[in-house]
């Protein structure tokens, strides 16, 4: 019966991986759906508040080598930078590529390169999203179906959906988040082979999306040693250590390049002290209403489906 495929299969441990019943072929194909999906919703109005210097600093690594979000003919000195690290632009780099062809053979079709190309990153990811989910669902045990559904209302029932459809820096933010809990996830399983290495990759990723998500390193990075207390030497932590630390070191090395172009201080990030007493001086209440309960950004107002999970807690208790 149908309800047969939403459970994992009977001859399958949770999380048994040696035989994956989601094939190569069949995560480019939802990736390729999913996709083609976002770009056929997508928004159809030019990068915006927050997006807008993301993408010129895109456009000008594209055009002209530079990673500033400033015009093309201002000097050096009097040059602006985007306060978002260096990887929410870069996903728009692919997309300003096709835009910089598309100029080149009709300087006149700008404007509507521009709307497209610019919403090429976010769509990407948002495919992205769906497979990675797919692929962590039937990590935890789940049937292929039931991980197919989760997917589905991942990215039409949530905020994924509105991220996909704008070049805001949040699609990046999601991704990395979720590619980082799923790393660790495997890692909780177990640590040997590359699955230190991986999660080292999403860590600097994550890092490299919104600096603010190092906060979160420590506490993973401590839940492993002490899932693993009882297994893993000294010898062994800091060997695996050093393969995270491998693995994240190209993406801090491309944000400390990044610190240093935009603040001179590889450690300073572009945020201004500012936007750092904006963000932290928000009184609490504030925060937890526009969280949990405002009409503009509540959380359960954009995914509806948490609304429903809540009922679904004592299903998994």
């Amino acid at each position: 019966m149908w309800w047969s495929r939403t459970r994992a299969a009977k001859d399958r441990d949770a999380g048994d991986l040696s035989q994956p019943p989601f094939r190569l072929w069949g995560q480019c194909g939802l990736f390729l759906a999913v996709f083609s999906f976002f770009l056929a919703v997508q928004s159809r109005e030019p990068p915006w508040n927050d997006a807008k210097p993301i993408y010129a600093a895109a456009m000008n690594f594209a055009f002209h080598g530079r990673v500033d979000a400033s015009a093309p003919n201002v000097p050096v000195g009097k040059r602006t930078y985007d306060v978002h690290p260096f990887l929410a632009s870069a996903i728009h780099l692919p997309g300003a590529l096709l835009q910089r062809l598309a100029v080149s053979r009709n300087p006149g079709d700008a404007p509507m390169a521009k709307i497209v190309t610019s919403h090429l990153g976010p769509a990407a990811l948002g495919a992205l999203a769906a497979v990675l989910f797919v692929r962590l669902c039937l990590f935890l045990g789940l049937g292929f179906g039931a991980s197919l559904a989760s997917s589905v209302v991942l990215v039409m029932g949530t905020m994924v959906g509105i991220y996909a459809r704008m070049p805001w820096s949040e699609m990046v933010q999601t991704v990395t988040f979720l590619g980082f809990f799923a790393a660790l996830m495997r890692v909780l399983r177990d640590y040997r082979g590359k699955a230190a290495l991986v999660l080292g990759a999403w860590c600097g990723a994550l890092v490299n999306s919104k600096e603010v998500f190092v906060l979160a390193l420590p506490g993973a990075f401590l839940l492993a040693l002490w899932h693993h207390r009882q297994t893993l030497t000294w010898k062994e932590a800091l060997k695996h250590a050093g393969l995270g630390l491998l693995g994240t070191a190209p993406f801090l090395a491309i944000q400390f390049v990044y610190n240093t172009i935009r603040t001179g201080s590889p450690f300073r990030t572009a945020y201004g002290s500012a936007a750092v007493s904006f963000v932290f001086g928000t009184q609490t209440v504030d925060g937890f209403w526009g969280l949990w309960a405002s009409p503009g950004k509540s959380i359960f107002l954009y995914n509806p489906p948490l609304v429903l999970a809540l009922f679904g807690i004592p299903l998994i208790l």
